[in-house]
């Protein structure tokens, strides 16, 4: 007995890990997730009798309205009605005198399942764990008065020697299983939402890029983008085409090879005051050579942006 009893709590332990991944693969409210569960809670149904408890003759116990009225809690109605089908067909293929009562046990245990199902989904809040042992009772009660239906009485010795774990254990075993689908579906709603936000936040920031490049890549004034530690980020056209070199040669070089030698000395001045932080900015007018060897002047803006723990990230020079 004992053996049988550890067969159908390993069967459950099976359909926790098993209905894990059904949730996984299938979308909520999916006819291949509904179906899937269905076969699943059946099977597991089916294995329990196989391995019962055994009273009297035709007369077996086991774990199936646990199983089936969790069918109903978590797979709906149709996953309750494939499981019960399965159920019922083979109970009533096992026979004896049980077997009109144990049919009815499976159906009613799918039914209440389905109709707590339906009663919670009108509520505004998620069912509790006392709302799933209030269903375990009430199945089980459901359980104890069906075994008072057996011909010749034979069900009162079950209830004398059974009812207090069909009232203390089972209604636990049914709220566990219960809210232990209800959290891991929960974690995969929470999830989805969560690489939900984050695409959505991933599009957001490559559309601020697209509209950023498209300023930066075409405007008419020369922009650069340095880095103390990485030196050229990024060079737009208008400022390749100021200096005369291509994006690949200008970022090979310093910002001292290509200033004018009388204009390098205010320019790093004001440079190393905005790194000390003196000023945020500053704007000059500075002679930059040219490839060919002339003098271009021009109007240089330097700003900065600064990392949240204050250290320089990068600099931004905008060359008119």
């Amino acid at each position: 007995m004992h053996i049988n009893l550890i067969n159908n709590i390993a069967f459950l332990i099976a359909l926790a890990a098993i209905g894990q991944i059904v949730f996984a693969r299938f979308q909520k409210g999916s006819r291949s997730r509904q179906l899937l569960l269905g076969i699943l809670f059946g099977c597991v149904a089916l294995l329990g009798m196989v391995n019962p408890v055994n009273f009297a003759p035709g007369l077996i116990f086991d774990g199936r309205s646990i199983v089936l009225s969790v069918a109903g809690v978590v797979g709906g109605g149709l996953s309750a009605a494939i499981a019960a089908s399965l159920a019922a067909a083979y109970r009533w293929q096992l026979g004896g005198i049980g077997a009109p009562v144990g049919v009815s046990i499976i159906l009613l245990s799918a039914l209440f399942g389905v109709l707590a199902r339906q009663l919670w989904s009108r509520r505004a809040e998620p069912p509790s764990p006392l709302h799933y042992l209030a269903l375990g009772v009430m199945v089980q009660i459901m359980q104890l008065a069906a075994f008072t239906q057996v011909p010749n009485r034979a069900g009162y010795p079950f209830i004398e020697q059974a009812w207090w774990v069909l009232l203390l254990f089972y209604p636990l075993a049914t709220m566990l299983l219960c809210q232990f689908f209800r959290n891991y579906e929960q974690q995969l709603v929470d999830k989805t939402a969560l690489q939900a936000a984050q695409a959505a936040v991933a599009a957001e920031e490559r559309a601020s890029m697209q509209r950023f490049h498209a300023y930066f890549d075409h405007s008419n004034v020369g922009l650069a983008i340095t880095s103390l530690d990485k030196g050229w980020l990024e060079v737009n056209d208008a400022l390749c085409a100021t200096l005369g070199y291509s994006r690949e040669e200008l970022t090979r070089m310093t910002w001292t090879e290509l200033t004018h030698p009388d204009d390098l000395a205010p320019d790093l001045q004001q440079f190393n005051r905005m790194l000390a932080g003196e000023i945020a900015s500053y704007a000059m007018d500075k002679r930059f050579i040219h490839k060919d060897g002339h003098t271009v002047a021009t109007r240089l803006a330097v700003s900065h942006v600064r990392k949240p723990d204050g250290s320089l990230d990068y600099v931004v020079a905008m060359v008119e």
